[in-house]
């Protein structure tokens, strides 16, 4: 019996809600697995062509910040919403070189965490570059993002956005197959207690 009060236990206990921060790299984007479709991507009427960020047409490096989604309103923030409740891997970002950007990330849209900051590269070309950060171990789950821009010269643009990761609400199949092996362990145990006579 203690067994498997242990095994229920330690399935629904929670981590500690904490910032999520990454190290971000600048090198070719290595995302293309397990990418997360976005339910919805809303922004203000200052984003310019909001559709070319999930559109999965990823910018050469160099081309200009005007060759996807831009805007120069430094208020502007871009929202993304999950179709779930989702445990993030990894996230990739083509954005303009010479400016910063941030992702935070929400389960509830109240409370938001820093999930990546992209600052500006030190590019000998100004225009699109690609940064993606290493897996996020250990994070919560989340169902809404929302990227913001900020410092460089105002003229934000972003290529392409991409987050890998898997749903945090478990298939019927794996319920199932959980909640049988907890009633097997504790038949084994209900057995072992009251042997036969």
């Amino acid at each position: 019996m203690r067994l498997a009060l242990l095994a229920a236990t330690s399935l629904f206990s929670l981590s500690a809600h904490a910032v999520v921060v990454t190290n971000v790299i600048f090198d070719p984007w290595p995302i293309t697995e397990d990418i997360v479709t976005f339910e919805s991507v809303t922004a203000p009427s200052s984003v310019n062509g909001l559709d070319a960020i999930t559109d999965g047409v990823k910018p050469d490096p160099g081309s200009s910040w005007q060759s996807q989604t831009w805007w120069t309103d430094s208020s502007a923030e871009i929202h993304f919403t999950l179709p779930g409740l989702y445990q993030l891997g990894n996230i990739g970002l083509f954005h303009d070189s010479n400016d910063d950007y941030a992702l935070y990330a929400s389960a509830d849209g109240q409370a938001w965490d820093l999930l990546a900051s992209f600052p500006a590269s030190n590019a000998a070309n100004d225009g699109m570059v690609s940064g993606y950060t290493f897996p996020l171990f250990n994070a919560p789950a989340y169902r809404e993002l929302r990227l913001t821009a900020s410092g460089g010269d105002g003229q934000y643009g972003i290529g392409e956005i991409a987050v890998t990761g898997v749903s945090a609400v478990p298939e019927a199949s794996s319920v199932a197959m959980m909640l049988t092996g907890l009633g097997l362990l504790g038949a084994v145990a209900r057995k072992k207690q009251y042997p036969k006579q």
